[in-house]
């Protein structure tokens, strides 16, 4: 989404996104299916109209995504929503799709089913949305993926919700249940205000390698109460950001039980990171009001890139259940392992990796020592305030 050259001064800095391959198109609908109801309702006199549709479900198939995608496009590109009232129930056994679409989105106010299984392998998401603007979810309806089973374990199973490039997306409420794997992978997504965020994985759900929120190459992020809870063996991350420009990321009001780690910047993550001149890069991050049981509680972990650059990360007013409450770890494997990275420095004598203006302030619970600073190949300037207080 950002591509650009920035004059400055002396010199020229070249700020890039570097992507995963765009995800690819999915085929449209049947259209043998009956025609859909919508409402219009007027938004004023400088606005198009919002035009609400909902799927008419065929009893023919146990597969209501031909249903949903024929609502998305019955819909629209401008000011359309799909609309889920509270007595419909969904089954998706294949993708969902939103594509270069403005003002668009789902309101579910029902049940969303995620069921199947080989019609998952390399889909990126059961809900994707890409290249839009001013997109909107409002689930307070659940949307459940207990019914979905991979072929193989070994499968990576696909995001309940995917966005790329997208411009915009807004959220009063998201209740999610049971995925696979990660819940919300948001890659080069920018302006997110999303609130009151639900994710709960009951026992047998889950894997070391999945996410609650997973993000990367956005900026302009707000999240506000989010409430992520794993009920069986403690696994998964809580909430990761990858690289993040300059207008960074802020969230808070925030509960992550039983994951490996909880609220972290994590190089590495998302196939979507943020780089200044070859350094990976995240800055201005900001996470408050934070109750945390992981491994992890809190910090900056870099998965193994050789050159990153780490700057003006706050995190406050954190409880620590249990685990580590606060680490900036270089060349991180992953919980209990350790990881390999360069530690030569280059011709300039410069630092490979920094991690400077991190802040902890604010923390109580089951704390051990802070982080401390470090100097040479690997830079880490850390402020810690009021630990234990």
């Amino acid at each position: 989404m950002i591509s650009s050259i920035i004059l400055s001064g002396i010199g020229v800095l070249a700020t890039t996104l570097v992507a995963a391959q765009s995800p690819v198109s999915i085929s449209n609908p049947s259209a043998t299916l009956p025609e859909i109801p919508c409402q219009t309702t007027s938004r004023g006199r400088y606005y198009p109209a919002e035009i609400n549709c909902t799927p008419v479900l065929d009893p023919s198939t146990d597969d209501d995504t031909p249903a949903l995608q024929a609502a998305i496009q019955r819909a629209g590109n401008n000011t359309g929503y799909v609309v889920i009232p509270s007595n419909m129930s969904l089954t998706l056994k294949s993708p969902g799709l939103w594509e270069k679409c403005q003002w668009c989105g789902l309101k579910n106010s029902g049940t969303i089913k995620i069921a199947g299984g080989k019609s998952w392998e390399g889909v990126k998401g059961v809900l994707s949305a890409w290249n839009t603007i001013q997109w909107r979810m409002d689930s307070p309806g659940v949307i459940d993926a207990s019914y979905l089973r991979l072929a193989s374990d070994a499968d990576t199973p696909p995001a309940l919700f995917h966005g790329f490039n997208m411009d915009h997306l807004w959220s009063t409420g998201m209740n999610l249940k049971n995925a696979p794997g990660t819940y919300l992978r948001l890659e080069k997504v920018s302006y997110i205000s999303a609130q009151t965020i639900s994710i709960l994985s009951e026992k047998g759900y889950g894997r070391d390698d999945a996410y609650g929120i997973v993000m990367g190459g956005g900026e302009y992020v707000f999240w506000d109460h989010i409430d992520i809870k794993n009920e069986g063996e403690r696994t998964g991350n809580c909430i990761a950001i990858d690289g993040v420009p300059e207008h960074g990321t802020t969230i808070r009001n925030t509960t992550c039980v039983n994951t490996l780690t909880g609220v972290t910047v994590l190089l590495g993550a998302s196939e979507t990171r943020y780089t200044v001149n070859g350094l990976v890069n995240a800055s201005h991050i900001r996470v408050t009001d934070l109750t945390v049981d992981a491994d992890i509680a809190t910090g900056v972990l870099n998965k193994g890139f050789q050159r990153a650059a780490v700057s003006d990360v706050f995190f406050g007013n954190v409880t620590v259940l249990n685990g580590d409450a606060a680490v900036v770890e270089d060349c991180w494997a992953g919980p209990g392992k350790t990881g390999q990275c360069d530690q030569t420095k280059n011709s300039q004598e410069e630092p490979l990796r920094t991690y400077t203006g991190i802040t902890f302030k604010d923390y109580k619970g089951k704390l051990g020592a802070p982080p401390r600073n470090r100097t040479g190949t690997v830079v880490v300037d850390v402020r810690v305030e009021n630990w234990g207080f």
